[in-house]
């Protein structure tokens, strides 16, 4: 974690250094230049004890199981000289120290992070140019990380210094001691993160002294860590010993309030029968229950503002005349903004990633996107019928964004090039939900100006074609995008991209065929491409021929197509790759009852995958397929025969559901090959399908 801290920090400080838009003043480029200098330092010495110990792991120096490895090796390097030191074990300094290093390094992060956020949100127009003024703002900051470097660095020395000869001694038995009286395991290290004032703060209030709090609620987004943060403070120790009893109730969107009454009152009383009262009488109820008991009653997902009100009103009354005016109390979490609030999650300015798990939402949900340092949300579970559910201005103020992925179906904005910082961009759609605009769905012309961006993925969207030849020079990746974004100008302004994924949903009434490769030559590094139709209709008008598309870049190395209907002849094309690796085929790809593959053909291939096909006869020509290592068959009911001509590279077959007599020709070829490895699936057989 310090390691991973101190290589943030190092990155945070490059990106500012390099931001066009950005005007630092001289002073200012001063200081962050001395805090790289002293980062690149203190990696340099992560690096210096990684190889002199031999034991320690540099991404894991304040993790227990780690420190105790590097606590036996000091121990046995230094178990003399521990005498007359005062030694405590460098594992435990180490520990320290990198507990220290790991803390300043996030402060100084934050300090610079937020500096800068603010100046962005200060300035008056999107192209004024931010003038960065650090002189004062972080001296404190940079000294405290600074004189934590010193002291790494003095621990290096001490570490590395040789044992000198007057510190020999040779009293083994006192060396046992030593050795066994210094190996600390330490406490039960917490596997909550990043809530541990919030965890002492509420800790606090739930067995204080002041007998007026009997209702904490906690509120924050799905997958913010609320229920974590409870679950903490459900089996802390000082909790088990304040309380009688404590109850554990989890809501959810659809509840009848006498069910959680009395999942309630069963969990404090295991004896009670059905409760078949209301109203008052229910009320009544549960003070007698709870009368004389000092309860914990955790209410956890609350979708309804009318449960907090219940709920307070039954504690009120469950407390009246408690012991030492200190009775019951409820805690609960919720995702609603209206429900008061003692301790919001969202208070946490500092929280670097938002990750939304768990099952998908089939309702709105309320997103905070307050977090303005913010680098990472990934909300891919929480589908927005909005662009977002939340005012547009809180999203774009998160101008640190680096990871954003979202399910959403409409049109996206023009000002969400303002997150100039995005690197991995992630749209997905609601999978009910084809062909939702009459026009082509494209992404906003400004998506050009996000110049930052390596991953993009829009579902069955458009990327436009720029103006005045516009570039994307970091694009990576660009996945999901119809054939109508392979124009040549959208290609030409993608000069580093790898990897391509086509995908495409057929309208009704197509009249003019698909041209999805006409252009692809001008990505000379694209090494990886998808194409899939994802309601295909087998009809050679549908996509225009494969042959009248230019080659395919040389570099690539991985193909898989889906649905497109080609004619096997057209496969020419592809076997002439020279760098083919990988060849996956599925579900009609390339139709017709019979395959001729030409002399010399795929001479790099290495996998190969044909599935769900109408082919009858293939026939393999000399020297082709030489290199092929695997083969798999799925769903291949009409092919007859397996080619017998691949050569001796040939290691595995993979039949899945495929005809009889693919598994005898595969079997047979098997006899000759002690090798090949041949595995034939079932779906009958593996419980697949059911009658």
């Amino acid at each position: 974690m310090a390691y991973a801290a101190v290589v943030s920090l190092r990155q945070t400080i490059h990106r500012l250094l390099n931001i066009s838009n950005v005007s630092i003043l001289p002073c200012s480029l001063e200081i962050l230049n001395f805090a790289y200098k002293e980062v690149r330092s203190i990696l340099r010495l992560f690096k210096e004890l990684d190889e002199r110990s031999g034991l320690v792991d540099k991404n894991r120096l304040d993790d227990e199981p780690q420190m105790r490895r590097l606590r036996n090796y000091d121990i046995f390097r230094d178990k003399r000289r521990s005498r007359r030191r005062g030694f405590r074990g460098y594992g435990q300094r180490m520990k320290s120290l990198a507990g220290k290093v790991r803390d300043a390094a996030f402060k100084l992060e934050d300090a610079l992070e937020t500096h800068f956020v603010n100046l962005i949100h200060e300035r008056r127009h999107p192209s004024t140019l931010i003038s960065v003024d650090l002189e004062e703002l972080i001296k404190q900051d940079i000294n405290s990380f600074t004189k934590t470097l010193k002291e790494l660095e003095g621990y290096m020395k001490e570490l590395c210094n040789p044992i000198l000869p007057h510190e020999e001694e040779d009293d083994d038995d006192d060396d046992d001691v030593v050795v066994s009286s210094r190996i600390d395991f330490g406490g039960k290290k917490s596997k909550m993160v990043g809530f541990s004032d919030e965890f002492r703060q509420i800790k606090d209030l739930l067995h204080g002294d002041d007998d007026s709090v009997n209702f904490v609620s906690l509120v924050g987004m799905a997958g913010l860590g609320k229920t974590t943060l409870v679950e903490e403070l459900f089996e802390d120790s000082s909790i088990l010993e304040w309380f009688d009893h404590r109850v554990w109730v989890t809501v959810g969107p659809k509840y009848q309030f006498k069910d959680i009454v009395q999942s309630i009152l069963s969990q404090v009383n295991p004896n009670i029968g059905e409760i078949l009262v209301e109203g008052d009488e229910l009320d009544n109820k549960f003070r007698e229950s709870l009368k004389g008991r000092r309860c914990l009653i955790v209410v956890d997902d609350v979708w309804d503002v009318e449960i907090t009100r219940h709920m307070k009103h039954l504690i009120m009354l469950a407390n009246v005349g408690s012991r030492d005016k200190l009775g019951s109390l409820i805690l609960l979490t919720t995702r609603l903004e209206k429900v008061d609030v003692h301790k919001s999650m969202e208070s946490i300015s500092t929280v670097r990633s938002l990750l939304c798990t768990g099952p998908h939402h089939q309702y709105p949900v309320p997103v905070c996107f307050g977090l303005r340092l913010l680098r990472v949300i990934h909300a891919l579970t929480i589908r927005f019928y909005e662009f977002p559910l939340i005012p547009l201005m809180e999203l774009v103020k998160l101008v640190l964004l680096r990871y954003l992925a979202l399910t959403y179906d409409g049109k996206l904005p023009p000002s969400i090039s303002k997150l100039w910082n995005l690197q991995f961009f992630i749209v997905r759609r609601h999978l009910s939900i084809i062909n939702l605009y009459e026009d082509e769905l494209y992404l906003p012309m400004e998506i050009w100006d996000m110049k930052e961006l390596k991953h993009l993925q829009f579902m069955g969207g458009n990327l436009p074609d720029p103006c005045d030849g516009a570039l994307l020079p970091n694009l990576l990746t660009l996945t999901d995008v119809s054939a109508r974004s392979c124009t040549e100008g959208v290609l030409k302004g993608l000069p580093k991209l790898g990897k391509l994924g086509i995908r495409i949903e057929l309208a009704p009434d197509i009249t003019e065929p698909l041209c999805c490769f006409d252009h692809i030559s001008h990505l000379d590094k694209l090494e990886s491409l998808k194409c899939v139709v994802v309601n295909p209709e087998l009809k050679s008008e549908v996509i225009a021929p494969l042959s009248s598309s230019p080659h395919f870049p040389e570099k690539l190395r991985k193909l898989s197509l889906s649905g497109l209907g080609y004619q096997w002849e057209d496969m020419k094309v592809i076997a002439s790759l020279p760098n083919l690796r990988v060849l996956k085929l599925r579900c009609y790809a390339f139709q017709g009852p019979k395959w001729d593959t030409h002399e010399m053909g795929f001479p790099l291939l290495e996998f190969l995958l044909i599935e769900d096909t109408d082919l009858v006869n293939w026939t393999v020509g000399r020297g082709s397929f030489s290199k092929l290592q695997c083969l798999n068959l799925k769903q291949c009911y009409t092919l007859q025969e397996i080619p017998r001509k691949f050569r001796g590279s040939l290691t595995s077959i993979e039949i899945f559901d495929c005809n009889p007599l693919i598994v005898t020709c595969a079997k047979e070829m098997q006899k000759n090959r002690s090798n090949l490895q041949v595995n034939v699936h079932s779906s009958w057989d593996d419980g697949k399908l059911k009658a």
